[in-house]
């Protein structure tokens, strides 16, 4: 190849790199800004990593409330799906929860989902409670019925809770209680 034609290759070249690097890189942020979306000048899974990390459990408290809020304005779907995967594979400490049970509220969560998962991590003596109000007073059914399922995970620890649930609520919660409580116990239960 000639000088000239070099020359008339770096020209075509080069431009089009540039141009194909931005494009990819305009790409990918676009892409971040879908799946981990800035919430009060941090991204989310910071708040995240801040809810389930800081050593300082009043950061953890402020990183969990401002993820509460980011959940109820993200879209449904992927990004809100990926951001609860966080919460799961690794002890959650008790100002997680606030978060936790907003995620319930998802219905694109089914009710053995990212949710139930996490749920697993949290120490049963405060997860245990704040799922049994759930399902005896929440107005969403759907967030119902995935506390219902996180309720059976915890095995004999939830039973008398359980117990008092399915006396104290009216018909549609005793069921969903009910349910769960059959997740639990062995043969031999009946609906009361």
């Amino acid at each position: 190849m000639n000088s000239r034609g070099c020359a008339i290759a770096t020209v075509c070249i080069f431009p089009a790199l540039g141009a194909a690097a931005i494009y990819f890189y305009n790409s990918y942020q676009r892409y971040q800004d879908l799946a981990n979306p800035y919430y009060q000048g941090r991204r989310v899974h910071d708040w995240a990593d801040s809810a389930i990390e800081d050593p300082d459990p009043n950061k953890r408290r402020e990183a969990a409330e401002a993820l509460v809020e980011a959940f109820k304005v993200m879209k449904p779907g992927e990004p809100r799906i990926q951001l609860t995967m966080r919460f799961c594979g690794s002890r959650l400490p008790k100002e997680a929860l606030p978060f936790l049970i907003e995620t319930l509220h998802a219905p694109e969560m089914p009710p053995k989902g990212y949710p139930y998962i996490a749920f697993h991590w949290v120490d049963p003596d405060i997860a245990i409670p704040a799922l049994v109000e759930v399902v005896a007073h929440d107005e969403d059914e759907h967030a119902c019925e995935c506390a219902a399922n996180a309720l059976s995970q915890f095995g004999p620890e939830a039973e008398a809770t359980l117990r008092k649930v399915l006396t104290d609520c009216p018909e549609p919660r005793r069921k969903l209680a009910f349910d769960s409580f059959r997740g639990i116990k062995r043969e031999g239960v009946e609906y009361p």
